[in-house]
C-alpha cells in the first residue's frame, strides 16, 4: 500500500512527530519489526554493477547484512527481532506489480543489449526484478541471512537476548502485512510491550495506528544531501502522540453526535478516509491528493452526526454511511481536491494545534525462528 507523500505532508503538518534518534540516547524499544524489501531495494541501488552476476548480487546481501546490524545497533531492542521479507502478493496486487515489472524487464532488457553492442565487455548489472519471491536471489538471500544471523546470536551480545524471528519470501503475503499479523496476535498476550516497526512505506503509519495497541512507533531513515555531502538520519514517530492529535483534530463531533464517542472506530474511519488517496490494492482517484485530506476529515465530521454510527465497525466497512460520505465527497469542486494553496493553509492549521499531553517517557530465548519452518 502507498500513501503518496503521506509522511511529509504528517511531519509539515505535525513536526512534534519529528524526532531523530540519537544512538548515544535510543528509544526504549521491546520488539522490532523489519519491513526489509526497502532495505533490499535501496541497496541494490547502490550496487548496480560488478564483474559478474554473482559479484553484483553478493555486494547487495552484504549490504542488506550491514543495515540490519545498523538498525539493531540504534535501536538495541530488548525483546524481538522480526524480520519480515515479502512473500507473494495478495491477488488485489498482483496484476499491477506483474504490469511494473514486466515493464521493467523489457527495458533493462533493451538497456543490457544496447550497452553489449557498444561495449562487450561491460558490467554486469543487478536485475531489480530478482526482488521477487522464488527468484533464486531471494533463495540466496535468506540462506545468506539465516547463516549471518545464526553467527551473530553465537557471538553478539544484542542479538542474544532476542528471539530471532525470519519471515521469509516463502510465507505469503507482504512484509508489512505479516508484521501486522503478528502484532495483533500480541494485542491480548502483551499488550504493554513496546513495538517499532521500521520501513519506508508511509502506510506503515496507518497500519500501526489500526493495531490499536499502546506502545508503537515507525521509524524511517532520511537521507539529504547538504552541501554536496550525503546525511543520514533515522525518523522515530510515536504514534501514541499521533493517536492524541487524531483525538485532538475529531473531538468537536463529541457533542454533536448522538451515539458514544469511540476513539478507535474514529481512527478505523481515519484509516479509510486515508486510504482515498493511496492504496495499491483498489484503483486510485486521480483527483485526490494528500492535499486534499484535511477537506475530507472536514466533510467526514459534518456528516458524521447524520450517519447514526461509525463507517467501520469490528473491521468491516458500513457500505449504506460510506455510500453517503462519498456522495459528500463527489460535490467537492475538483480545484479544492488538489489545491496547493489550500494545502498550504490546512499545514498552519495543523502545526497550530496545541499538543498538550505529555508523551511517554522512553516511548519511544536465542534462537531463529523461521515462519517457513512452521
Amino acid at each position: 500500500m502507498g500513501v503518496l507523500k503521506f509522511f511529509k505532508w504528517l511531519l509539515q503538518r505535525h513536526p512534534i512527530l519529528n524526532r531523530e534518534i540519537i544512538e548515544t540516547d535510543p528509544p526504549k524499544i521491546d520488539n522490532l519489526y523489519l519491513d526489509t524489501n526497502c532495505i533490499i531495494h535501496n541497496c541494490s541501488r547502490k550496487h548496480r554493477k560488478g564483474t559478474d552476476k554473482k559479484d553484483v548480487e553478493d555486494k547487495v546481501i552484504n549490504h542488506v547484512l550491514r543495515c540490519i546490524d545498523e538498525l539493531i545497533r540504534v535501536v538495541r531492542p530488548k525483546n524481538l527481532i522480526f524480520i519480515a521479507i515479502d512473500g507473494v502478493a495478495p491477488m488485489a496486487k498482483l496484476r499491477g506489480q506483474r504490469e511494473r515489472r514486466a515493464l521493467a524487464a523489457s527495458k533493462t532488457h533493451k538497456k543490457r543489449e544496447e550497452s553489449e553492442e557498444s561495449n562487450p565487455e561491460a558490467k554486469s548489472e543487478f536485475n531489480r526484478n530478482a526482488i521477487t519471491p522464488g527468484t533464486e536471489f531471494m533463495e540466496k538471500l535468506l540462506k545468506e541471512l539465516h547463516l549471518a544471523i545464526s553467527s551473530r546470536i553465537n557471538s553478539n551480545s544484542s542479538w542474544k537476548k532476542c528471539k530471532v524471528i525470519i519471515s521469509g519470501p516463502r510465507v505469503p503475503g507482504e512484509g508489512e502485512h505479516k508484521i501486522i499479523g503478528y502484532m495483533r496476535e500480541q494485542l491480548s498476550q502483551a499488550p504493554s510491550l513496546r513495538h517499532c516497526i521500521y520501513g519506508s512505506d508511509a502506510d506503515l503509519i496507518i497500519l500501526g495506528l489500526c493495531t490499536h495497541l499502546p506502545c508503537v512507533s515507525v521509524l524511517r531513515e532520511d537521507v539529504q544531501r547538504v552541501n554536496g555531502r550525503i546525511k543520514r538520519k533515522f525518523i522515530f514517530v510515536d504514534l501514541k502522540v499521533y493517536r492524541e492529535l487524531i483525538d485532538m483534530e475529531f473531538e468537536e463531533v463529541k457533542e454533536k453526535i448522538t451515539f458514544p464517542y469511540s476513539l478507535q472506530n474514529i481512527i478505523d474511519d481515519w484509516m479509510v478516509l486515508t486510504f482515498l488517496v493511496g492504496n495499491d490494492f483498489i484503483p486510485k482517484l486521480s483527483y485526490f491528493s494528500v492535499s486534499a485530506l484535511p477537506l475530507v476529515y472536514r466533510k467526514y465530521k459534518s456528516i458524521l452526526p447524520e450517519l447514526n454510527g461509525y463507517i467501520t465497525c469490528n473491521g468491516e466497512l458500513d457500505l449504506n454511511r460510506y455510500e453517503k460520505l462519498l456522495s459528500v465527497l463527489a460535490d467537492i469542486p475538483k480545484s479544492q481536491k488538489t489545491s496547493k494553496g489550500k494545502y498550504q493553509q490546512d499545514l498552519n492549521v495543523g502545526k497550530s494545534m496545541q499538543y498538550t499531553k505529555k508523551p511517554l517517557a522512553g516511548l519511544v530465548d536465542s534462537h531463529i525462528e523461521s515462519d517457513e519452518q512452521k
